[in-house]
């Protein structure tokens, strides 16, 4: 009799190892890179190419439905409009801003979230595969963002 016990764990062990995983949640930080939660008006703190300041003074960027845009401080206008994508179930979460006018100019990175302010590193890139892996920025051709939201 002592055979069959053993058997029964063996079995249910066995069970147990081949079923599926659990979905994976998404956690808070995945939830903050929601388009829904980056509404709003941004202001520009950091803007470095390669790891070398641009300049991010009077800088902003709106986020609107799934629509990124660079304005100017003060212009009714936006410099430049860029379609958003965001895949949060990635770590860390891809960003994907595919310019309106070209549809074929796109920026592919990499974001995070903390508190009120957003950093993204991305690579100018009109093909797929170009996307950073780290938020150093300093690579060449590689920008780093980082951004305050604005109180409304």
């Amino acid at each position: 009799m002592p055979v069959r016990p053993l058997l029964v764990v063996l079995l249910v062990a066995g069970v147990a190892a081949a079923a599926p995983a659990p979905r994976p949640r998404l956690d808070r930080l995945s939830e903050a890179l929601a388009v829904k939660n980056l509404q709003g008006t941004w202001t520009m703190l950091r803007y470095e190419n390669g790891g070398n300041p641009i300049g991010a003074a009077g800088l902003k960027v709106k986020i609107s439905n799934d629509t990124w845009a660079f304005y100017r401080e003060g212009a009714a206008a936006p410099s430049s409009s860029y379609n958003l994508a965001i895949d949060a179930t990635r770590k860390p979460a891809w960003l994907d801003l595919t310019q309106v006018s070209s549809k074929t100019f796109m920026l592919q990175g990499i974001a995070k979230v903390e508190g009120d302010t957003l950093t993204l590193t991305f690579a100018v890139s009109a093909r797929p595969g170009m996307r950073p892996v780290d938020f150093n920025g300093t690579a060449e051709g590689t920008y780093l963002l980082v951004l305050r939201r604005d109180k409304p």
